[in-house]
């Protein structure tokens, strides 16, 4: 790789693959030390079928996109994310949605 390629990739390297979000993940140091991430959103892309019951506990994430897997099905626990204000599930092969997702009031 040229050295104006590597620089293109550092100066991008937290931009990740959409703009409008920002990337930054935790160093080991500080995960050591005991910091925490509260993110506001979270994006789970790729070729992903089941969620992890870890998930639900994020409780103050805002919003999640989980579109581009292959769910087929969403659980009733995702109702626990009682401040999503955005939820995309677009391109998955979902054929209905739980009805507790009535009781998130935020969802726009």
């Amino acid at each position: 790789m040229s050295r104006s390629n590597e620089d293109k990739y550092d100066n991008n390297r937290n931009s990740g693959p959409n703009n409008r979000r920002q990337y930054r993940l935790l160093s080991s140091e500080e995960i050591l030390a005991g910091k925490k991430s509260y993110w506001s959103e979270l994006e789970i892309t790729g070729v992903v079928r089941n969620l992890s019951p870890e998930l639900w506990k994020l409780t103050h994430l805002t919003s999640l996109f989980l579109n581009d897997n292959s769910l087929s099905r969403l659980p009733a626990d995702l109702s626990k994310l009682v401040n999503l204000t955005v939820l995309d599930v677009s391109c998955n092969k979902l054929r209905s949605l739980p009805q507790e997702l009535g009781e998130l009031i935020y969802l726009r």
